[in-house]
């Protein structure tokens, strides 16, 4: 029997963006040709301006916020970075997201890019998990305050999704944070071999280990996680009215956090198809036309794209990722 010949690690990557543009397109094709593009662009041309204009600046708040939401998770380490560092960093993740794996590489660009900052990537690591935990509890409360608000049989069933959601980030949040947890991981790592990778390990606890005694700095972080939140349902409402689609607030709350949820699997390109296809899905649940919730979606995430293009400017003029701070690095030796 002749053995499978496993592909290159470069062919390997490029099948795999090959399997996610595929998905995109064919769930976008598959939209445009169940609604028709007439009655799409129709809608987008008919957007109010100067709501478009409230999305963009409501985008830039949540790039700010989302900075600051950030720098709360690093007070209690003695890396003090500045805000306009961070905001960079942020900026420049986001634009580099949309060609890469989105969430997934808009947080290695973070934990890299403060990593070679502050010449400490336990630290860097622990607060960009602490930020995603955060947030994914921030995402699941939403969507039960939604369930709420708006309490419609048309849509029942999710608030058990968001219930079984919360109960898994739950297990994750005692299972990082659990001694014996720690010990079972210590045993796998055990190997000689394994030294290096165990080090990290150690170390990632170590910075962990300075939030187990900090219950309001988490609390405060949860607070701006939801306020964050808010601003992302705010995004989609404020779209949806730009349209013309006229539904209660309470909707958005239990929609808009499954569509991020949704986004969140690495199976198309930056959640292109997936997000438009979750929204029609939805929305008509609660009496929205296909058409315009299609344009909605397009035109949310057409300026998602033109609100990182801040990023694209660091990029190309190299100031997005912050110099080593010599100072720091300094201390630690």
């Amino acid at each position: 029997m002749s053995e499978t010949t496993p592909l290159p690690k470069k062919k390997k990557k490029t099948l795999v963006t090959a399997i996610r543009i595929v998905v995109s397109v064919g769930l976008l094709g598959f939209l445009f040709y169940k609604v028709g593009p007439d009655k799409i662009f129709g809608a987008i041309r008919t957007a109010d301006p100067r709501l478009v204009l409230v999305i963009f600046l409501l985008m830039f708040l949540e790039h700010v916020h989302g900075t600051y939401k950030w720098m709360i998770l690093l007070k209690h380490t003695a890396n003090k970075v500045p805000f306009w560092p961070m905001l960079r960093i942020r900026y420049l993740s986001a634009f580099i997201g949309i060609f890469g794996l989105g969430a997934v590489t808009i947080e290695l660009v973070r934990m890299y890019a403060l990593a070679r900052y502050t010449s400490d990537l336990a630290m860097s690591f622990t607060s960009i998990l602490m930020d995603r935990l955060l947030g994914l509890t921030g995402l699941s409360l939403m969507i039960l305050i939604g369930v709420v608000l708006e309490s419609r049989e048309r849509v029942t069933g999710i608030e058990f999704w968001a219930i079984g959601a919360l109960m898994l980030i739950i297990v994750g949040w005692l299972a990082i944070m659990n001694p014996r947890f720690r010990r079972l991981t210590d045993r796998v790592l055990s190997p000689p071999w394994l030294g290096i990778v165990r080090d990290k390990q150690n170390k990632i606890y170590q910075s962990m280990d300075a939030y187990r005694g900090r219950p309001g700095l988490l609390a405060w972080g949860m607070v701006q996680s939801l306020i964050f939140n808010v601003m992302r349902v705010l995004v989609v409402w404020v779209g949806a009215l730009a349209v013309g689609i006229q539904l209660p607030i309470g909707a958005y709350f239990v929609v808009v956090p499954t569509v991020i949820f949704a986004m969140l699997i690495p199976i198309s390109m930056s959640g292109w198809g997936v997000r438009e296809a979750m929204f029609v899905s939805l929305l008509t649940l609660y009496g929205a036309n296909g058409d315009t919730v299609l344009a909605m979606s397009l035109l949310i995430g057409v300026c998602s794209v033109l609100s990182t293009l801040p990023g694209a400017v660091i990029l190309m003029t190299g100031t997005g990722i912050p110099k080593p701070n010599n100072r720091v690095a300094a201390q630690e030796q």
